[in-house]
């Protein structure tokens, strides 16, 4: 088998060097901005969290009126009163 020169091998083990290194300073950059990121995200989680409430509430309580207004039109239709007696509308 036929060997690599010495400059070769050189060559190779400094650039694995620079990879190794580069890797390393990504994930040094990474953890040290990694409180701002999460911070960010909990930030973004708690507005969605807090608009999608906004948003929501009063449809569920519109549709929670409903169906308390129909199980009271079904109720008192069955004891046989006057529907038309009802309010709701």
């Amino acid at each position: 088998m036929e060997q690599e020169p010495a400059h070769k091998r050189e060559m190779i083990r400094g650039a694995q060097a620079h990879v190794g290194s580069a890797q390393g300073d990504a994930n040094r950059q990474f953890f040290e901005q990694f409180d701002a990121i999460v911070k960010n995200d909990a930030l973004e989680a708690y507005k969605l969290m807090r608009d999608t409430e906004r948003v929501t509430t009063p449809l569920m309580f519109i549709c929670r009126s409903n169906s308390a207004r129909q199980r009271a039109k079904r109720r008192d239709f069955r004891n046989g009163s006057d529907l038309s007696r009802l309010a709701f509308r």
